[in-house]
């Protein structure tokens, strides 16, 4: 049963028929010794379509088997029938499984009881067992597919144990090559992920033990919006500290050289062995610790583990606390105040203190923002090119071109993904040469971009679709239509999580079957999406809060932050950009609780956790730009550029490029067709029964030209009356700077009408 259904003797493979009776075979093993009903094995067969014939044909199969089995066991009868069903007879190590299990077990007690090198190979002849994946040319039928799962959790089970032994025998440089494959292909299995970093922290190789926890850290928190558990954490600080209850004791060293084990782990197992020393299969879940074992450092080996503990308890919280103090003393370079951060430049934040470490200028206009392969990646919307910066000391190492107006950015294990809004693509970077190795075209307005679930989530900003791109071939791989335009995405959860700004709701992806799954109304303006903690995160800038979503329960929480213009996840905590304050604010996410830590000069737009550090990107302030002039250069047919005397076609088609109404049209809508988008307003009216008032709440941060804000009171709304000749209208004329600024119309007004509040 590990590997291709097998039945052997000493004339040989014993021939079994065809799949269903394989299946049948199957099935009777996994329950040997045991009476399974008719109706079971016909469910098993056949799962919810049964012919009219499934019990007549589950006779004849089980006739076929008998006589198999029959003539090979020498005449014994080991395939017997019941009232109700069938039983299948096996003695005990005939079944490679029992003598698996058993050594598994016995392997694990060697290990627990310092037996290093009889644990060692023990765990080594359990592995040699595995032809490959469990049950392998049945492991897609419905029957097989759990017990398949329990059988390779098992099976990595040992190999962990098998791991933990060598490092104890100092096989630790051996180790990392076969280590480093496994973390890649069980990314969520921490135990694995301790071992690697202990293997390179033996070789010499701390600075990639170090990088080892982070690339974890980014993956749990991206993946699955967790922190790393406490035992990963826990090595990760000792290694900080260099504690020496890490290094490999002299009683724990290996007799044999690494060389001579390897060659002796060669022997034994099987040459054509489709997974050598056990490795492959399907992604277990993370790793969990056998009861009594001491939560620290899983990569020590069990017994390991419990020597390290015995060394103090005063002293692993010594360790801890130093570890603090070391890298809080370590960052004792001078720290920025807030009023001189500049506009368009990139932040870097100690999280731990809350201190601004050091900024560096784009020289153009940043738009997002990501961490990956050890670098920062910055796109600058201005320039059509994306910034490469060192996060230890942001110096510039390239500048990339690509497309008109590239805006989001995200990472994956392949290369770094860029969108471009005006030319309507996703880009790929590859890290290693910063080139361009890929571009894609992707609806008309893409919008936010985030990896993960198998893939590269693309939103649309007025189409509604949501596309996933495989980063592997860097192509198209399904579209979704969602309904309605999309703002911002996120990965995490077992689902892809998107928002949408005009309709306030967060919408539930499922990434398997490509299905809208769920839309829940989580706040006006719904912007930045994140998950952490088992919550989905929504910012909701026009309500001055931050919507929190707990999809297990649907509940529904909010913490007050004033304009959250983004969200991001770092060292646990919940971080948030205040566009009106030009504030960065963190939450607590086991309280609920926000505080406001570091007021800027000039607003933060965007923001990642990157290494040790929060990365974050400044805008320019609403005022640093008020008034001017704007000249207009036009031929014959444009009678007029302001907005209360425009009446021609022309006229408009020049204005909807320089002013703003409360709502427009979707300019993304095909020929024929329009369709009516909030602008100045944040969402479409409420209108009241009698369909004859309509009232618009406005966005935030709306100003005249001489810098006044905007109040109700202060504007003037005209409804029902036609002035010939003229159109009377709201209008925000757009700056040099790119802030709105609201021209009203005219403030006279005709007899009966009045001013609303």
């Amino acid at each position: 049963m590990l590997g291709a259904l097998e039945v052997v003797d000493e004339d040989g493979v014993v021939p079994l028929g065809g799949r269903r009776q394989r299946s049948l075979l199957a099935v009777l093993l996994l329950r040997a010794n045991k009476v399974v009903s008719s109706d079971s094995l016909i469910d098993d067969l056949w799962a919810d379509h049964p012919p009219a014939t499934a019990q007549h044909t589950l006779h004849a199969y089980v006739s076929r088997l008998r006589k198999v089995l029959h003539e090979r066991a020498g005449g014994e009868q080991v395939l017997l029938s019941y009232p109700d069903g069938y039983l299948l007879r096996v003695q005990f190590g005939q079944l490679d499984l029992d003598r698996f299990e058993r050594l598994a077990e016995e392997g694990r007690r060697a290990l627990h009881t310092d037996a290093v090198r009889e644990a060692a190979a023990i765990c080594r002849e359990a592995l040699v067992l595995w032809r490959g994946p469990a049950l392998a040319d049945l492991r897609y039928e419905s029957f097989a597919r759990v017990d398949v799962e329990r059988l390779e959790e098992q099976r990595l089970g040992v190999l962990e144990d098998r791991i933990q032994a060598d490092l104890q025998l100092g096989q630790h440089a051996a180790l990392v090559a076969e280590l480093e494959r496994l973390v890649a292909e069980h990314p969520l299995r921490e135990g694995l992920r301790e071992e690697l970093m202990l293997a390179l922290y033996r070789s010499g190789r701390r600075a990639e033990a170090l990088a080892a926890y982070r690339s974890a850290r980014r993956y749990l928190v991206e993946e699955c919006g967790l922190e790393p558990g406490k035992s990963l954490q826990l090595l990760h600080r000792a290694m900080l500290d260099q504690d020496q209850n890490l290094d490999l004791q002299p009683a724990e060293r290996a007799v044999v050289p690494a060389a001579a084990a390897g060659d002796q782990r060669r022997a034994r197992e099987p040459a054509n062995s489709a997974h050598p020393g056990g490795a492959g299969g399907a992604a277990p879940p993370p790793n969990q610790t056998p009861p009594g074992t001491p939560a620290t450092g899983a990569g020590f080996g069990r017994t390991n583990r419990r020597r390290w503990l015995l060394a103090g308890a005063a002293g692993v919280a010594a360790a801890v606390t130093l570890g603090v103090v070391a890298v809080s003393d370590s960052r004792s370079e001078p720290t920025l105040p807030g009023s001189a951060v500049h506009a368009n430049a990139v932040l870097a934040v100690d999280p731990g203190n809350a201190k601004l470490l050091r900024q560096a200028d784009t020289g153009g206009r940043p738009g997002g923002i990501t961490y990956g392969f050890g670098r920062l990646w910055v796109t600058d919307s201005a320039n059509g090119r994306v910034l490469v910066m060192d996060p230890a000391t942001l110096r510039l190492e390239d500048q990339i071109p690509v497309g008109r107006t590239p805006t989001n950015i995200a990472a994956t294990a392949n290369g770094i993904w860029v969108i471009d809004p005006g030319s309507g693509t996703v880009s790929e970077i590859a890290a290693t040469s910063d080139t361009i190795v890929a571009s894609i075209s992707v609806g008309t307005s893409p919008s936010a971009i985030a990896a993960g679930s198998g893939g590269l989530w693309v939103t649309d900003a007025s189409s509604g679709m949501l596309t996933r791109i495989d980063p592997e071939s860097a192509k198209i791989g399904d579209t979704i239509f969602v309904g309605q335009p999309l703002t911002d995405v996120t990965v995490g959860l077992g689902a892809v999580w998107v928002t949408s700004a005009s309709s306030g709701q967060l919408i539930e992806v499922d990434p398997r079957r490509d299905q809208v799954t769920r839309a829940v109304g989580i706040g006006n303006g719904a912007a930045s999406v994140r998950v952490l903690d088992g919550s989905v995160w929504v910012a909701n800038p026009p309500d001055d809060t931050v919507s929190r979503f707990e999809p297990d329960s649907g509940r529904i929480s909010k913490v007050d932050i004033p304009d959250p213009t983004a969200v991001a996840v770092s060292a646990g905590r919940l971080w948030v950009t205040d566009g009106t304050q030009c504030a960065l604010s963190r939450v607590d996410p086991k309280t609920g609780r926000s505080s406001q830590l570091i007021v800027l000069g000039n607003p933060p737009t965007a923001i990642v956790g990157a290494g040790a550090d929060v990365a974050v990107i400044t805008g320019s302030a609403p005022n640093t730009h008020r008034g001017g002039t704007l000249r207009v250069v036009a031929g014959a047919g444009v009678d007029s550029i302001d907005p209360g005397a425009a009446y021609s076609l022309n006229d408009w088609q020049l204005l909807s490029m320089t002013n703003d109404g409360l709502l427009a049209y979707s300019r993304a809508d095909p020929a024929g067709t329009a369709t009516l988008v909030p602008d100045l307003a944040i969402s479409l009216p409420v209108v009241d029964e009698a369909g004859r008032r309509f009232t618009f709440t406005l966005r935030r941060g709306l100003r005249y030209s001489d810098g006044t804000p905007i109040s109700p009171a202060r504007l003037s709304t005209r409804t029902g009356a036609r002035i010939p000749g003229r159109n009377r209208t709201l209008a925000a004329r757009r700056s040099a700077g790119g802030c709105p600024e609201v021209r009203p119309g005219p403030r006279s007004l005709p007899p009966g009408q009045r001013r609303d509040r």
